[in-house]
């Protein structure tokens, strides 16, 4: 809240597995198993990731702080062991870990 009054914004941008030169350099069962984790069934492209960067930091989102905005194909929404969407509960207690381990 202290950089309101400089109206500086502070939000998150956590993407999934995205389609880049290093994956491709996967064997295609990995590539396979990672695809079954991701509800929309694709991988994401390093655009998808660019536009959700260039929303947040664009006047568009101007009234939108505070957020952890996943460009992960559904993937962060769904419990990796039960493959059973989370809860709105689960979701916020894995966004919080999620934002503390990046804090290392």
């Amino acid at each position: 809240m202290e950089l309101k009054d400089r109206h500086i914004r502070s939000n998150v941008l956590s993407p999934g597995p995205i389609k880049t030169p290093l994956v491709d350099l996967q064997p295609p069962e990995t590539i396979a198993r990672m695809l079954t984790t991701i509800p929309m069934g694709r991988m994401g492209e390093p655009d998808e990731v660019a536009k959700a960067a260039v929303f947040l930091a664009s006047d568009d989102s101007s009234f939108v702080t505070g957020i952890e905005l996943f460009v992960d194909g559904g993937r962060g929404q769904v419990d990796q062991q039960t493959a059973r969407p989370r809860t709105s509960q689960q979701a916020s207690r894995f966004a919080c870990r999620r934002v503390r381990r990046s804090d290392w």
